[in-house]
């Protein structure tokens, strides 16, 4: 198996956009807060993660309310409620990866 370790060149395109990856999380996670539908929030889940770490101060209230909203619903949402790692680094998804 091939070890897929990004390039010098991939990680500098890719830290060129970390700013819009940030925007992404955040407004997955504002969206998946305030809709309620089931169906769209699913989609939603994938474009953030339950990490305070990965947001600025003013968006960890809303991050409490999407894990509260996840655990709600634990089987709906186990992927958002285990992942670990953010799901918007690009070059951590492999081509045909529907994540």
């Amino acid at each position: 198996m091939t070890s897929r370790q990004p390039t010098t060149v991939s990680q500098a395109e890719d830290d060129e956009v970390a700013d819009l990856r940030a925007w992404y999380r955040a407004a997955c996670l504002t969206a998946f807060v305030e809709c309620d539908h089931n169906a769209t929030r699913e989609w939603l889940a994938r474009g953030f993660i339950l990490d305070e770490s990965f947001y600025p101060s003013n968006l960890h209230r809303r991050i409490a309310q999407a894990r509260a909203i996840a655990e709600a619903d634990p089987v709906r949402f186990k992927e958002l409620i285990a992942r670990t790692t953010d799901g918007t680094n690009l070059i951590a998804i492999r081509p045909g990866d529907d994540r």
